[in-house]
Parts: C-alpha cells; structure tokens; sequence
C-alpha cells in the first residue's frame, strides 16, 4: 500500500484541480450577468443563460429610465414602457425648471409650462440682480425693475466709497458725495500717516495736514543718523 502511494502521488492529487474549473466558471457567469465583455455564453448552461437575459432586459430597462441612447425600447413590456415615458416627462420637467439639458416645451401640460415660465422670470430676475447686463430687463414686473435699479445705485456708491470699480459720481446723491469724499480723504490720511510714499497733501483739510507734518517730523526725529 505505501508503494503504491509513493508511485502514484498524482492520481490521489487529480480532485484538486475541480474547485479551479469551477471557480473559473462563476467567474464567467458573473462577467455575463454584469455585461462585461469577457463573458463567454458558450459555457453557460441553460439556466445561466436565462439569468443573464433576464439581467440584459434588466439593464436595458434601467438605460431606457436614464434616457440614455443606448435604450433599445422593443425590448420593453407594456408597464416598463409605461414608467419610461413617465420618466421622460419628469425628466423633460426638471431641464425646462433649471435649464440645463434639453427642454421641449411641447411635451408639457398647461400648467406645467406656467411654472417653467414663472421659473424662468424669477431666475431671470436674480439674473438681473447680479448682473443687469446679463439679463432680460423687458421681462421684470415695475417692483423688480425698481429692485434692480436700487441695487445698481448701491452698487455703484459702495465702489466710489471704496475706490473699487467704475464709479459714477453723477449718480450719487449729495449725502452721498459727501460720504465718498470724507472715505477719500481718510484713504489720503493714512496713507500720509503711515509714510507709505503715496501721500499727497493737497487732498488733505488744513488739519489733517497738520497731523501729517506732525508725523512726519516725528518720523524724522526719530530715524537713527
């Protein structure tokens, strides 16, 4: 018995080698099911067969909900193509509210194209508040043509205050000139109090060129010979 044992070590190996073959084929079975391009019918038994077409429609339902191009719609049931045309329309709903993607106006109900026309005035309208520029103006009602106006205006005065932007000086009120005028010259101010170079007197009130020169000397005094 031990010589036979010693000769053939092989023949009692052999039985090892089916858990590959089998794992080999999960393997392809599960390519088939996910419709990954190595999966080979060729091995798949009959009921196999019929998991993976049945995954197929599965996947070919789903592309059709996503509106994807690769939707083959024969392939679908009567209810399937029921929630598809109903995806559609939500679909079609959701890009004429946000407009992005391709809206077809025609496919809406009356109310539906109300709310998308409600929807696009007030997106119109936080455009206009942005930027008027890129806006259409001839679409606001009176109150929000006034809204942008007043924005405009605040806008403006906070550039001229800040010497920031284009500012329009023509379009500031008097108290606001004048407000403009006094940050102007606090801007001046600090830049002759803290010597940074840029400092031009003659925008300065006779007191503030006083506090200036006082600086200056000190700054003076104090510098090492």
């Amino acid at each position: 018995m031990l010589f036979l044992l010693v000769l053939f070590p092989a023949a009692l190996r052999a039985p090892a080698s089916s858990p590959q073959i089998a794992s080999a084929s999960d393997h392809n079975l599960q390519n088939c099911l996910e419709l990954f391009n190595e999966c080979d019918s060729r091995l798949l038994n009959s009921s196999e067969l019929a998991a993976v077409r049945q995954s197929r429609l599965h996947a070919n339902f789903q592309d059709c909900l996503d509106g994807f191009s690769s939707c083959n719609t024969s392939k679908l049931t009567a209810p399937e193509r029921s929630l598809v045309a109903r995806s559609a329309a939500t679909r079609n709903l959701e890009d004429c509210l946000t407009g992005i993607g391709q809206c077809d106006l025609h496919q809406l109900t009356d109310a539906q194209r109300q709310i998308v026309s409600q929807a696009r005035k007030i997106e119109n309208f936080k455009s206009c508040l942005d930027s008027p520029t890129d806006c259409d103006l001839s679409l606001l009602a009176t109150w929000q043509k006034e809204a942008v106006t007043t924005g405009i205006h605040n806008q403006n005065f906070q550039d001229c205050l800040e010497a920031l932007g284009e500012c329009q000086r023509s379009q500031l009120s008097a108290y606001e000139l004048l407000e403009v005028n006094r940050a102007s010259e606090a801007r001046v101010l600090h830049d002759c109090l803290s010597v940074s170079g840029s400092c031009d007197p003659s925008r300065l009130s006779e007191t503030d060129r006083r506090l200036a020169a006082q600086k200056s000397t000190s700054a003076s005094a104090s510098a090492p010979n």
